[in-house]
């Protein structure tokens, strides 16, 4: 029997009700922060975590607390072959998850489902990793400088808020059939502006972010077909005037004229106005972190040159229906309420209860091991995304 099977085996025996109370006892509240992240977001480099909750703790302090968390064994980490190598991704352990589903009080299995942090969301990932980690960039160079980016008339705001889903699906009924939209990404800002006096205004801003390595613009014409179809079906009616902006980013010029083609084409075909957004080129991947603020702009219906600030209107939260969870996020950790005493007593006095195995993890120790015959095949598709680079 191959050694990291012996190990995740003792795992499952050892993972009680009892060790995450103990493992529970002496975590501070950025450690709760960086385990709620990575529920939402798996696969992060220390980077984006910093971003992430950098309201709450500088950068040492985010590396510190991540290197702890990976010694108790609650945050797993691997290195890929992807854009950026050198950077080790983490992500939720088996214990973090079962830890983190206790100290919010939810069951373990609904948690997992609702954010898509089980075994099997963890292995969707894995193939588009270069993907996501473009788009993760682009979000957060988009975060760092949206209050800077923001300025009216010379009063700066405050992101007070924001949130973000990567491979973004959508099902809905237009004209008596059901479809299927696709993004690969979805941004929510909320902005803070001061107001006469010293009241504030919290206004909440949206984007749709589609990117592909592949210059297909048959893949490219669908997508925005669908999202077409979505911007006129019934479901939208009571806030059609609200549509999020669409942002296509081009990774060569020869697949930004693919896009603005297949913006024309999508058009075409469906016999409705083009979307309302913007089209740019990104730099060469080897470049530094660019401000995607500062990009070269060209509107979708036009191609004439814009500034993205620009295409950005205030939305009311109906417009980003139930696809972006504008309610749930970081305030769920400060809002959870500690274990109650009875249940406490009860793990102390009772006989540790086992838990159940939702992520095997491990992702470093099964890359290496990817010769094995009892492996999946969709299993191994999804682990040679950690070997091999997306050429």
């Amino acid at each position: 029997m191959p050694e990291s099977t012996l190990e995740r085996q003792k795992t499952r025996r050892t993972l009680t009700t009892e060790a995450l109370a103990e493992a529970g006892a002496s975590l501070a509240e950025i450690d709760w922060r960086l385990l709620h992240w990575l529920l939402r977001y798996p696969l992060q480099r220390a980077d984006d975590l910093v971003v992430g909750v950098a309201r709450w703790a500088s950068r040492a302090t985010v590396y510190r607390h991540l290197h702890e968390l990976e010694e108790k064994g609650l945050v797993e980490s691997v290195l890929p072959k992807t854009p950026g190598t050198g950077k080790r991704l983490s992500y939720l352990s088996n214990a973090g998850l079962h830890l983190l589903a206790r100290h919010l009080e939810r069951p373990t299995r609904e948690l997992a489902r609702l954010w898509q942090a089980d075994e099997a969301g963890l292995l969707r990932l894995l193939p588009r990793l270069s993907t996501s980690l473009l788009l993760q960039d682009v979000v957060n160079e988009l975060v760092t400088h949206a209050a800077e980016a923001m300025t009216i008339k010379g009063r700066r705001p405050r992101l007070v808020r924001w949130t973000w889903q990567r491979d973004l699906t959508h099902r809905f009924r237009y004209r008596e059939q059901t479809m299927r939209l696709f993004a690969d990404g979805a941004v929510a800002l909320c902005i803070r502006t001061q107001q006469d006096g010293d009241s504030t205004l919290d206004e909440w801003y949206g984007l749709f972010i589609l990117h592909t390595e592949l210059d297909d613009e048959r893949v490219m014409r669908l997508r925005l077909e669908r999202l077409l179809c979505w911007r006129e079906s019934p479901e939208r009616w009571s806030c059609y005037q609200h549509m999020l902006p669409v942002l296509l980013l081009a990774r060569s010029p020869r697949q930004r004229d693919h896009w603005q083609r297949a913006v024309e084409l999508a058009a075409l075909k469906v016999r409705l106005e083009p979307l309302a957004g913007a089209l740019a080129c990104l730099p060469a991947p080897d470049t530094a972190h660019v401000n995607p603020w500062l990009l070269t702009w060209r509107t979708l219906a036009t191609a004439v040159a814009c500034h993205l600030h620009d295409l950005l209107k205030p939305l009311p939260p109906a417009a980003f229906a139930a696809m972006l969870r504008l309610e749930e996020g970081e305030d769920e950790v400060r809002h959870a309420r500690s274990p109650s005493k009875a249940s406490v007593a009860a793990v102390a006095s009772g006989t540790p209860a086992r838990l159940g195995h939702l992520i095997v993890g491990e992702l470093a120790q099964r890359v290496a091991h990817l010769t094995q015959h009892d492996l999946e095949e969709q299993e191994v598709i999804s682990l040679l995304g950690l070997r091999l680079p997306p050429c």
